[in-house]
């Protein structure tokens, strides 16, 4: 993994306007260090972004598996803002803290596939330097036990950087903090940097911008689209594929729609913080995602969807707010959303969709239950009644009893094993920690997956609400042999003598019958009178 840097602005393809003038590879982190790259080739690399990037060779990270590896800790400061994954964000203005009232403790990283580390940096949160650490090893993981590369006593910095011997891939490394230089309450990082000196050298500066012209496709292994600035502008007509992870840390998007009815595919996840949105547009285009939406923090949102856009999403929806103030997934204004996947809201406050004269689609289960243990609203409208919401379900209040949806207008959508899971009332609703009611589950007859089919139901009995008629035929008990089981009794039909000989008294003048046929047949009395009449009319 390298860091590749724009060096002028210009196509993609001209190597003069990249650093070493050589284009970039599948493995490079690519920053547009301030300028603007016309991207006019189809490409394959780790990440594309324009924010401040140093030499690192761990992405980007949004939490604490994504876009790759494992981010571990011996613990931290607060579960809700200053978590382990926060040293490896990109943002010094985040931390990692240890819990409260102790200063010391462990940050780990553990990449995919195991790598050659030489060098790495650690800085200071929040610019304190009673909270930086002071004495601390750097070690690396071998399978069995902890490796030590490299010891440091009495840093006095806000930021250190060491370069060491290793020729030896490991998959996890961590620094060890043993002390601090003062701070009572915690030890903090706010950027924890590994890397190969062998891999680069330079790092890259915020500014810049990419254009891409129609038809290009850009694939990123890692990171994808990483702004803190509007990263990639689309203003003309066109298809524009992207294989990818989109992910923004300031109000700055990273996909920005300005004209021409585009269409946008999207293969990945889009993932918000720190306000604003992913996708910006005030325009109409198509948008195809396949992948979650994921919306980090305070008043944070993927998606605005707004005049006549349609956008078609095969994933999950995700509020994932760590402060206090909601998260918004998608805003969707005047324009038709179609939803294949689950939403849910997993922390602190209402992770949700917004509609407003617009038409949402969603086929999945839309959960109220979070991680704080009281829950919040899914998919919320502010009670609008121009907004149409289609809903398949099933619907999961809270542990609370939190309705999972919040609209004014509610079309379902019948679907197999759709049901509304409440919370009964044995606990008297109370809040946690009281001991949690258990689910009691409503289910319409025409959304139950172990219905039977129509051909095991008897003939023109109508059920599941009327949604089917049965299809099965039961003989009567005399048409069944006697005592072979038949519906709820046994048959009584009996094969006697008389029995058998009315079938052919019964069918004496039915064509082709053995009735007929018995009729018809020659006899020695019937060939003699046969003769008689014939001599008696020759004579």
């Amino acid at each position: 993994m390298g860091l590749k840097v724009a060096v002028a602005s210009g196509n993609w393809s001209n190597p003069a306007i990249w650093e070493g003038g050589t284009l970039p590879t599948p493995t490079d982190v690519v920053a547009s260090n301030g300028f603007t790259v016309n991207i006019d080739q189809s490409i394959t690399v780790e990440c594309l972004t324009n924010i401040a990037h140093p030499a690192n060779s761990v992405p980007l990270m949004r939490n604490f598996k994504s876009p790759s590896g494992l981010v571990t800790a011996s613990g931290s400061y607060d579960q809700g803002t200053y978590l382990p994954f926060r040293a490896f964000d990109g943002n010094t203005s985040t931390a990692w803290l240890t819990p409260v009232g102790i200063t010391f403790g462990w940050l780990a990283y553990e990449f995919k596939t195991a790598k050659i580390i030489t060098r790495y940096k650690v800085f200071t949160a929040f610019s304190q330097l009673s909270s930086m650490p002071r004495n601390w090893t750097f070690e690396a993981w071998d399978g069995s036990a902890w490796i030590v590369l490299h010891t440091v006593t009495n840093n006095s910095l806000l930021s250190y950087t060491a370069t060491f011997t290793n020729t030896t891939a490991y998959k996890q490394y961590r620094i060890n903090v043993t002390t601090n230089n003062g701070d009572s309450n915690y030890t903090g990082i706010s950027e924890f940097v590994l890397d190969n000196v062998g891999d680069r050298e330079t790092p890259s500066t915020a500014g810049g911008s990419f254009t891409i012209l129609s038809g290009i496709v850009i694939t990123c292994t890692q990171a994808g689209l990483f702004s803190g600035l509007p990263l990639i502008t689309i203003s003309s007509a066109g298809t524009y594929n992207f294989v990818a992870n989109l992910a923004k840390t300031t109000a700055a998007s990273v996909l920005t729609v300005t004209g021409g009815n585009p269409t946008v595919n999207i293969v990945g996840d889009l993932m918000a913080t720190d306000g604003g949105l992913v996708i910006t547009a005030n325009v109409q285009y198509t948008l195809n995602i396949t992948g979650n939406l994921i919306a980090f923090e305070n008043n944070t949102s993927c998606l605005s969807i707004v005049n006549a856009t349609i956008c078609n999403i095969t994933g999950n929806i995700i509020g994932e707010t760590l402060g206090s103030n909601q998260s918004v997934a998608i805003s969707l204004s005047g324009a038709t959303c179609n939803i294949t996947g689950n939403v849910f809201y997993t922390q602190r406050a209402v992770g949700y969709l917004i509609t407003n004269n617009g038409v949402l689609s969603i086929v999945g289960t839309i959960n109220a239950n979070g991680t704080n243990n009281t829950g919040a609203n899914a998919l919320y409208n502010d009670y609008n009644s121009t907004a149409t919401n289609m809903l398949s379900g099933p619907f999961i209040f809270s542990v609370t009893g939190v309705n999972p949806v919040m609209v004014s207008r509610m079309h379902l959508i019948p679907v197999f094993n759709s049901y509304t899971e409440f919370r009964d009332s044995s606990t008297n609703a109370a809040l946690p920690p009281a001991v949690q009611a258990p689910a009691t589950r409503l289910v319409s007859p025409d959304t139950v997956a172990d219905a039977p089919s129509p051909n095991n139901v008897r003939l023109g009995v109508s059920y599941s609400s009327g949604g089917l008629t049965g299809t099965m035929i039961v003989p009567s008990p005399d048409n069944v042999s006697k005592n072979i089981p038949v519906d709820n009794t046994v048959g009584t039909a009996v094969l006697d003598a008389n029995s058998i000989w009315a079938v052919p008294l019964t069918s004496l003048n039915t064509s082709n019958s053995i009735g007929r046929r018995v009729k018809n047949a020659a006899t020695v009395e019937t060939t003699g009178a046969q003769i008689q009449t014939t001599l008696n009319n020759n004579e």
